[in-house]
């Protein structure tokens, strides 16, 4: 079957829309009918409630999501563990970096995809994860500081230091030059909030969104990937949606409170006509001035 190039419709995506087109005839339970352990919570104007990170990795999983245990980076010897348990060692808390396991058809085990650089790197060993972290994670010029630790006193060399800061332990990289195999991230992708060992309400609405997302896509013969992302905040918000255009100058679109009967709208207004939903919005819309 034929299908669109999103590339030829897309305008720049520079716009707002207050509300999202409801449309309860998709065939699929609506908002009012779906029941949760946890409610959803429809009080929190969602605008600024996800900041964008500095980067956001998404890593292919070799488990399904909804079959991943609560906390996915705990795995032993999974790369998710492996890139998940350097975080505090070597990254800047000023350019904080999201890891997520993603089961999409763009990434196959074991690359990743970095955004906002859109682009996939394959990490084929885990002893590579540090070199990783130097080439494509830490801004240039990235000094660690250390931490203060107001209750104990730190030790450089067995001394007690005056400071009460205690220096940060970095990992050492391994004695070898690691070349990564990198190429573009180019496929349209609708990734939904499916951690189910998380929490119940996204591993409810994780799997329904996803086939609500490739139903309306079909329909419209739009060429656009659809997976599960392991958790990112922000459950009692459920659906989870994180829209990755492949359009150079459109930022990735974080959106709560998915339910089918918006899917529609959102293929309408973001997917096709670039625009953002603002009573969906996670991320931070700038301030106009009157």
């Amino acid at each position: 079957m034929f299908k669109r190039s999103l590339m030829s419709v897309w305008r720049r995506q520079v716009s707002y829309v207050d509300r999202c087109p409801v449309n309860c005839d998709c065939g699929y339970p609506t908002a009012d009918e779906l029941r949760f352990n946890e409610p959803i919570d429809w009080k929190q104007n969602l605008n600024g409630t996800k900041v964008q990170p500095y980067k956001h990795v998404l890593i292919a999983s070799d488990t399904p999501i909804d079959q991943l245990p609560a906390k996915a980076e705990l795995v032993p010897g999974s790369l998710v563990h492996e890139l998940d348990r350097f975080k505090r060692t070597k990254l800047s808390p000023t350019h904080p970096v999201l890891f997520s396991a993603v089961d999409i058809p763009g990434l196959k085990h074991p690359e990743v995809a970095i955004f906002p650089d859109r682009i996939k790197v394959a990490i084929n060993q885990l002893d590579d994860v540090l070199s990783f972290y130097d080439q494509f994670l830490i801004p240039p010029n990235h000094e660690p500081k250390p931490v203060h630790n107001p209750f104990a006193k730190a030790t450089t060399k067995g001394k007690p230091t005056t400071t009460g800061r205690t220096p940060i332990a970095i990992p050492e990289i391994p004695d070898k030059s690691v070349s990564f195999t990198t190429s573009p991230f180019t496929r349209p992708t609708v990734v939904i909030c499916g951690h189910a060992a998380r929490d119940q309400r996204c591993g409810v609405m994780g799997p329904l969104l996803k086939q609500v997302f490739t139903d309306e896509l079909q329909k419209r013969q739009l060429d656009v990937d659809v997976g599960l992302i392991s958790h990112i905040g922000g459950h009692a918000y459920a659906g989870n949606v994180i829209w990755l255009p492949s359009a150079p100058h459109q930022a990735p679109v974080w959106y709560g409170r998915v339910f089918p009967e918006l899917v529609p709208g959102i293929i309408e207004e973001t997917i096709i006509g670039g625009k953002i939903i603002k009573e969906l919005y996670r991320g931070i819309i700038p301030e106009t001035k009157a």
